[in-house]
């Protein structure tokens, strides 16, 4: 019995089948990858533009602006927001090198996403294109509007919000059905408001005390201007930010817990007439300047005042000023006020033109070290006490009242310090230097300088002198004390003067007519002593009547004596 085989060959029906199914295997596979192609190239343009908006938020967290965008082409309007769109190129990202290294591009046609920030330079959109031409936007205007990043990305690609993971925006307590008409973000344990939207305008605005059970503490920068507000209650605030109100139409504010007022947070409000912040600490850079007209100021608890503070924001005439806890006034923080009278029971330093521009009649200042230039320019002062102050710079007092002063701690006086008031008696005890001009102008008759080394140019000119003693004077510049012709000096000291500089003694009458040259005189200039009626000389220094006649003038003298 012996088995028998036959050949057998696949039939032309089964070949077509199995290559039927082989094309079909093939082309879902390729179909396959290509989507698979298509969404790995998607999923890197997703992860540039959030590579790019980690960069910008790194640059946000250490408090400097946004980069410009590249290109800018047209503007769009995202939130009540307007933004400038553009691209992310050379441009912008050379102001991001230190944190995105390296610029991310489209992966297929190398182009660059599309970049756009809004008008306060605060807010980004950064854009890309995915392969089925949709948008996908990665933004912080959302996160600050209550809403998740991931929300952009939902809309983008048609995708619902899980309701169970939706976050409710807070309501407004005056209104349960209306949004909160501005924008916050939110921290670990604080809320801080951000921006006001101008679809939801209002006159009057509260800022609740808590929002999601933390507390609100912060009001952020530009965060409400400029729009037309009268009225804000903020219960809760600590900090405001810079220019928060600045530019705007405010009437009425109440800030009771308040504690850092920053760079022109309420600058230019013409209709506030009332600033009143019991627990403020801190005021910086023309918090509230040009404010025109206020009634009343109280700020009792301020430890610093900076720079404009309050510049050109006028107080009541009769007004008076305590600021029990301020220990630095800076620079021109109530010029221009209308201040009558101030109590700085504190105060160390006062800056440049700090007080000037007002109607001051009286200054105690029991703790001043140093008044800087201007800082009483232009006042009404006629009474001033500074036990403690060493230096006085610059015009600190120019054009003021005052008739009597006594120094007892200054070593220092500058230019000008003193200059056009009504002195007629100063003790400058400790002084050492004396500044051009620095009584310039003043009816003093007799000054006693009993450790001032130097006399500058013009320091005495234009008073009324009768009597003038320097012990240790060695030094005495151009006309320190020329133009006393209204009285006759009766009596001039300087026994350990080396130089008397040109007109130093111009134009004035010096009775009796005998003047004393010591013997420490190395140097008198020309007209030294020109225009004066000086009929004798007794010249005990070495310098020769040749040397000494050209200080007189030709013929001002006729009697000349000399050491033998």
């Amino acid at each position: 019995f012996m088995l028998k085989f036959t050949k057998k060959a696949f039939t032309l029906v089964e070949l077509i089948i199995v290559v039927t199914i082989i094309a079909i295997l093939a082309t879902i596979w390729f179909i396959s990858y290509s989507g698979y192609s298509e969404n790995l190239k998607d999923t890197v343009r997703k992860t540039d533009v959030k590579t790019i908006s980690k960069a910008l938020e790194f640059k946000l967290s250490k408090g400097l602006l946004l980069p410009a965008p590249d290109n800018i082409s047209w503007e769009i309007t995202e939130k009540w927001v307007k933004f400038k769109i553009g691209e992310l190129w050379d441009q912008s990202h050379t102001e991001l090198e230190s944190d995105l290294a390296q610029l991310p591009i489209d992966p297929v046609d190398k182009t660059h996403y599309k970049y756009a920030i809004s008008e306060n330079w605060r807010y980004y959109i950064v854009v890309a294109t995915l392969n089925n031409w949709q948008e996908y936007k990665y933004s912080n205007l959302v996160l600050a509007d209550n809403s998740s990043k991931n929300n952009w990305e939902n809309k983008q690609n048609g995708k619902q919000e899980n309701p169970q993971n939706k976050q409710e925006t807070p309501k407004n307590p005056e209104n349960e059905e209306d949004e909160w008409i501005f924008t916050y973000d939110e921290f670990d344990k604080k809320i801080v408001i951000t921006w006001f939207k101008p679809g939801k305008a209002r006159k009057e605005i509260t800022i609740p005390k808590k929002i999601k059970q933390k507390d609100v503490l912060e009001i952020w920068n530009d965060a409400f201007h400029p729009y037309d507000i009268e009225k804000v209650d903020a219960p809760s605030v600590e900090v405001i930010w810079n220019q928060a109100f600045k530019f705007g139409k405010l009437k009425e504010i109440k800030f009771p817990n308040v504690k850092f007022i920053w760079n022109e947070t309420f600058r230019n409000n013409p209709g506030l007439t009332k600033i009143d912040f019991p627990s403020v600490e801190y005021i910086w850079n023309n918090a509230f300047s040009d404010i025109w007209l206020v009634t009343e100021l109280n700020i009792p608890n301020v430890k610093t005042i900076w720079d404009h503070a309050f510049l050109t924001t006028s107080l009541n005439k009769s007004s008076k000023l305590r600021l029990e806890k301020v220990e630095s006034i800076w620079i021109r923080a109530f010029d221009g006020m209308n201040l009558e009278e101030i109590d700085l029971p504190k105060v160390k330093t006062i800056w440049d033109s700090a007080f000037a521009n007002n109607w001051l009649k009286k200054v105690n200042l029991p703790e001043v070290v140093s008044i800087w230039n201007d800082a009483f320019y232009g006042d009404n002062v006629k009474e001033v006490k500074m036990q403690k102050v060493k230096t006085i710079w610059k015009t600190a007092f120019y054009y003021n009242k005052i008739e009597k002063l006594e120094l007892l701690e200054v070593t220092d006086i500058w230019e000008n310090a003193f200059g056009y008031n009504a002195l007629e008696e100063i003790k400058l005890k400790n002084v050492i230097n004396i500044w051009d001009a620095a009584f310039l102008g003043n009816s003093l008759k007799e000054i006693y300088l009993p450790k001032v080394k130097n006399v500058w140019e013009n320091t005495f000119n234009g008073n009324l002198l009768k009597k003038i003693e320097l012990p240790e004077v060695k030094f005495i510049w151009k006309r320190a004390f020329a133009m006393n012709f209204w009285n006759w000096i009766t009596d001039i000291k300087f026994p350990k003067v080396e130089i008397i500089s040109e007109e130093a003694f111009w134009d004035n009458n010096v009775w009796p007519k005998k003047l004393t040259l010591p013997s420490s005189l190395k140097k008198i200039e020309v007209n030294a002593f020109s225009n004066t009626l000086v009929e004798e000389i007794d010249n005990k220094s070495n310098l020769t009547e040749a040397e000494i006649k050209p200080a007189f003038g030709p013929d001002m003298y006729n009697k000349y004596t000399w050491k033998k």
